[in-house]
């Protein structure tokens, strides 16, 4: 499963908001980094 889809995913639209990623590089590098998906969700603020 790619955790980054899930914690932090993209909207539909082709010229998606700056948000979008800027969560996604976030949340790879926090991945990256050791941090896990719980942490992730919670800063992200999307269900896991």
């Amino acid at each position: 499963m790619d955790w980054t889809d899930r914690l932090a995913p993209k909207p539909p639209r082709r010229r998606y908001p700056f948000w979008a990623r800027r969560d996604r590089r976030r949340t790879a590098q926090a991945m990256a980094a050791g941090r896990t998906a719980q942490e992730m969700a919670l800063v992200n603020r999307v269900p896991v």
